[in-house]
């Protein structure tokens, strides 16, 4: 019964911010979990070259003289 009449439960765990803080995570957690098992089950890598991307850009507004 301690834990009831600490502050922490008082001002932290018992607060309506703090549950909705909880919900958001589960639910997100559920939302993003398909996707990430994919990914990581999948053969295929994600492939995220930023360089490339920049340079095509560049090169692009160059071209169109934007």
């Amino acid at each position: 019964m301690w834990l009831f009449n600490s502050w922490i439960y008082q001002n932290i765990l018992n607060t309506e911010w703090f549950m909705w803080g909880i919900v958001i995570t589960v639910f997100g957690f559920n939302f993003l979990s398909p996707i990430i098992i994919f990914f990581a089950l999948s053969e295929k890598k994600l492939h995220l070259n930023f360089k490339k991307w920049i340079k095509d850009l560049k090169n692009k507004s160059q071209t169109t003289g934007s």
